[in-house]
This record gives C-alpha cells, sequence and structure tokens, in this order.
C-alpha cells in the first residue's frame, strides 16, 4: 500500500543459491556502515549522523554461503569475518563494548546507539527514476562506488536490533556474528523491521520502501472518510428532500384552493370574463355617442343658414319619414342634396 511507503520502493537482486530449488530469497551484500548518533531512516537527520565504514572486508567471504531473507528468523546472523571491523567501528563511537548480553538501558539510551546501514547489490530494473541515483532516498548514491552508485541501502536502527525483555527490563543486541564458516548470511525479522517489502517472484528481486508499517491508522483514516462521506452524502439528501417538500407543499395548496373552489371557481371566472366583455362593449358605445355629439356640433357651428345639410332637416337633425318639411331624398330641389352617409366617423 503507498500510503505507508515513507520512501520509494527500491529493488535489490535476487541471488538464491540455486535458482530452481531455493525456497529463499537471497541478496548480494557489498559494504555495511555504522552511523553515528542512530536515526531509523536511511537518510540522516542530522549532519551528527556520522558514517564509518567497516573496511577491510572481504565481501566474496562475506557472501560465501549465500545471503538468504528470512522473516521466521528474529535477529540478523553475519559470518564472522565482519565482527572484528564491526567492533572496532563501534568502539569509536559508542563509550562500551559490543555484547550480546543483556543491558540495562532506556529507551533513550537505546535510540542513540549506531544504526547499522547494509549496502546491497540492486536488482537491474527498478520502478524508479535512478539516473540521478543520489537523490533517490533508498540508493547508495555517494556511499556507492562509482560504478555502484544505484546499490540499494537497508538502514536497521538500534530500536530495531536491540530486542527489549519485560522480564528483567533489559536490552540485547540481536546482530549476531556466526562462528561457522559454513554458515551463510541470515537477514532476519529486525532487518526487515520499518519496511513494506515486495518479494517480487517473477521479475527475481525484492523491493524495500520505508513504512510506519501503521496499518490501524490507515483504516483508522479510512474509516473517518467515508463516514463524513456519508455524513456529507446524507446532508445532501435531506437538502434536496427539503426542497422537493417546500415545492410539493405550493403546489398542494393550490390544488387544497381549486379544490375546496370546485365549480364555484369556474363561474367566478366566467362571469368575471362576462363582466370585462359587458364593460368593453359599453364603452365602444359611449364613444361612439360622444363622437357623434361632437359631429352635429362641428355641423352646425359651420352651417350656411336657411340650407340644410345633408341627411338633414331644417333644423339640424337627421331626416325621418315624417318629417314632411325636410327635402325628400331623390327630390329635385334648388340646391341637390348629398345622399345619406352609411356611418359616421
Amino acid at each position: 500500500d503507498l500510503q505507508l511507503h515513507k520512501t520509494p520502493m527500491v529493488y535489490a537482486k535476487d541471488s538464491r543459491l540455486t535458482q530452481t530449488d531455493s525456497p529463499k530469497y537471497g541478496v548480494q551484500l557489498r559494504k555495511v556502515y555504522l552511523r553515528r548518533h542512530g536515526g531509523e531512516s536511511v537518510e540522516a537527520d542530522s549532519l551528527d549522523e556520522v558514517l564509518f565504514e567497516l573496511r577491510d572486508m572481504n565481501t566474496t567471504e562475506l557472501n560465501k554461503g549465500g545471503v538468504i531473507i528470512d522473516s521466521f528468523t528474529t535477529g540478523t546472523y553475519m559470518r564472522d569475518i565482519l565482527e572484528e571491523p564491526f567492533r572496532e567501528q563501534w568502539n569509536k563511537i559508542v563509550d562500551f563494548e559490543y555484547t550480546n548480553d543483556p543491558l540495562s538501558l532506556s529507551a533513550e539510551e537505546v535510540a542513540k546507539l549506531p544504526t547499522i546501514l547494509i549496502q546491497i547489490e540492486s536488482a537491474d530494473e527498478q520502478i524508479v527514476d535512478v539516473s540521478d541515483p543520489y537523490s533517490v532516498t533508498g540508493l547508495a548514491g555517494e556511499l556507492g562506488e562509482e560504478d555502484t552508485p544505484t546499490d540499494i541501502v537497508v538502514a536497521v536502527p538500534p530500536q530495531h536490533y536491540m530486542l527489549y525483555n519485560p522480564n528483567d527490563d533489559t536490552y540485547h543486541a540481536s546482530f549476531r556474528f556466526l562462528d561457522d564458516q559454513f554458515e551463510g548470511v541470515i537477514l532476519g525479522a529486525n532487518f526487515l523491521m520499518g519496511h513494506d517489502v515486495h518479494f517480487d517472484v517473477d521479475k527475481k528481486r525484492i523491493g524495500f520502501s520505508e513504512s510506519t508499517c501503521d496499518y490501524e491508522d490507515i483504516v483508522e483514516d479510512a474509516i473517518n472518510d467515508y463516514a463524513e462521506y456519508q455524513q456529507k452524502t446524507l446532508e445532501e439528501q435531506e437538502t434536496l428532500a427539503a426542497s422537493a417538500t417546500l415545492g410539493s407543499t405550493e403546489a398542494s395548496g393550490r390544488n387544497e384552493w381549486n379544490s375546496k373552489c370546485g365549480g364555484w371557481c369556474f363561474f367566478g371566472k366566467f362571469a368575471a370574463g362576462t363582466v370585462a366583455v359587458v364593460a368593453a362593449v359599453g364603452s365602444v358605445r359611449l364613444y361612439r355617442k360622444y363622437q357623434l355629439k361632437q359631429f352635429r356640433r362641428d355641423i352646425r357651428r359651420n352651417s350656411v343658414p336657411g340650407v340644410p345639410m345633408p341627411g338633414m332637416n331644417e333644423r339640424g337633425e337627421q331626416w325621418s319619414p315624417q318629417d314632411k318639411l325636410s327635402n325628400m331624398p331623390g327630390r329635385v330641389v334648388e340646391h341637390d342634396m348629398a345622399p345619406l352617409p352609411s356611418r359616421l366617423t
């Protein structure tokens, strides 16, 4: 899980004792270092964490018998040819001799013991860009020779190789040296601690990435994130439901009023429409009467005395058959009469 990785995954070459029969994963050791003032990461916390290389080592002899990775073995076991250079560098850093016997130390004192750094031959194929090995945490970089800067380096801090015994409140070192010249090297559980390890069977490589290995925190964070997502989703659904309820209430109110009104609402609308039509017709008629009255006034004002206007008698009134004093339409008189207008404008 990449969420647990603190450094990039870098791969060591799987060089087993036999390519087909051995069930154990094997690697090739290059160098071993001790770093002053401890530190849990392969990357130094400060400039005070000076490296002490275990020199005068015969790497061929060191890898003789094979170097296997075995998570079932608690400690790490090196060949005895490493013991002398290891103790020599240890005594330069710590004020007491290295021993596997129980020691009465506090947790703070243990944290200040040297960190063991183990340089291992790298795999041919990496998942990170190794074109600049000096910038990739977990690669040898400047620690490696000119031809091995892409080797990987694994840190074994004192908190991992110093095992605590609660029965007598002591610590003892689980980094040991084997006397048997036929035994190989075993990189055990304390070598793997603090790492996410990928055993890549197909590509014959073993990947190492520094990790908190705290799966409980990852699971708890995932649960909290899911709970927040659920809460947010619930709030959104409640908001949508409230909006839908408000719209439904408004529509329901209108429907309820219509249902109460029933046929009376239709009758009221019809009556209102009828009143509006009658009012409009009445307004038109009043306006036309006003126009007629105005027309008559204009005629009286502009007419010649004694000469009736077309369609009018001598009194300026509209002609009627009962009016014997008027000129009859179609009768030839001293002055022609215009026909009656078809409509007044």
